[in-house]
């Protein structure tokens, strides 16, 4: 059994990351933004 990890990303980190991390982010890391969005119904 494998237990998850769960978190919490707000509209204002996303932001955040897009500003000042766009060019350390991978294409996994925007996809995971992306899952997190839909699960925590950030617009």
């Amino acid at each position: 059994k494998t237990d998850g990890l769960v978190t919490r990303i707000s509209r204002d980190g996303i932001d955040a990351l897009k500003e000042w991390f766009r060019d350390d982010m991978t294409k996994q890391d925007w996809k995971l933004c992306i899952e997190l969005k839909k699960t925590f119904k950030i617009l």
